[in-house]
């Protein structure tokens, strides 16, 4: 089997597929049962039809993302599996025909985010154990920006299709219906907007929990710096530049961007003026326990 597989969104069957809903739903569960699976059980596992199951399994198939082995004399009945542990869609956006495709294939990602938005539990049913977190940003991002946030997305899907690993490795043979919903998405505007702030929707667990608005407990303690990352950080804070810290704490300029770096990825930020979202001097006594907050990406 594949580890992944690169599909062409030009071939009209493949974009068919990817943007059928109920195929993607069977392969996934399929390829998270593992193994040959037939037709009836994975019926019974997703709690499906078997006319519906089968249509998806057979568009599947023509797509080369399922195979199917046949009925043999030890085999009564065909059973199908998985070729790949995942698949990606591959093109060009200078080509005018890709572009085509690759909007159908946003407008059904689109689609299936406002359904899962439509199957959210309502504010009022949530309890204490339950976790919302949202946030929208327009930003101005430049070409190193849009790396380092692309790598941090690259990221935070590699941690959630490896979560999706581990629950089928924790649960073979039996398919869990999903409780959560996250949606990552980024992309260009199509006018400039002006900027505003933003308001982070933060409910239930303390995965995200919002910082007090009066100064200096809303400042986020970076308990993860070494001494000489602080120092660095401190003088960037200050206004220092990276020559004029060199100069001050004896180091070569190379060091510093080394430490630079390392700051920026350990606080989840792209330039130095975001460091004023955090305490890196001596607070008073009286807050010697301030909120104690890592965020991944930054507005």
């Amino acid at each position: 089997m594949n580890l992944n597989r690169a599909l062409d969104p030009r071939d009209p069957e493949v974009l068919s597929v990817l943007v059928d809903h109920d195929a993607m739903q069977t392969w996934e569960c399929l390829r998270q049962l593992g193994g040959r699976i037939s037709l009836a059980t994975l019926s019974a596992a997703m709690g499906r039809g078997i006319d519906l199951v089968g249509r998806s399994l057979d568009r599947l198939e023509s797509v080369g993302l399922v195979e199917k082995q046949r009925a043999q004399r030890d085999q009564r009945v065909p059973t199908f599996e998985v070729t790949c542990e995942r698949f990606s869609v591959m093109g060009s956006p200078d080509d005018a025909e890709t572009r085509n495709t690759l909007a159908h294939l946003a407008e059904a990602t689109r689609s299936l985010h406002a359904t899962l938005v439509t199957k959210t539990k309502p504010m009022q049913e949530m309890d204490a154990n339950d976790v919302v977190f949202g946030e929208a940003h327009a930003l101005i991002l430049d070409d190193d920006d849009l790396h380092e946030l692309q790598a941090r997305l690259a990221s935070v899907a590699e941690f959630l299709e490896s979560h999706g690993k581990r629950v089928r490795n924790a649960r073979h043979g039996v398919i869990e219906h999903c409780n959560y919903m996250v949606s990552v998405h980024m992309a260009p505007l199509a006018e400039p907007v002006l900027p505003s702030p933003v308001v982070s929707l933060n409910a239930g667990g303390s995965v995200h929990p919002p910082a007090s608005t009066h100064a200096p407990d809303s400042l986020l303690v970076p308990m993860n710096l070494s001494e000489r990352e602080l120092e660095v950080a401190r003088e960037l804070h200050d206004g220092q530049t990276r020559n004029e810290i060199a100069g001050k704490l004896g180091l070569s300029p190379h060091t510093v961007h080394a430490h630079c770096k390392r700051i920026f990825r350990k606080l989840g930020i792209g330039r130095a003026a975001e460091l004023r979202r955090f305490a890196l001097h001596p607070l008073p006594e009286r807050h010697a326990h301030p909120r104690v907050e890592r965020k991944l990406g930054s507005g």
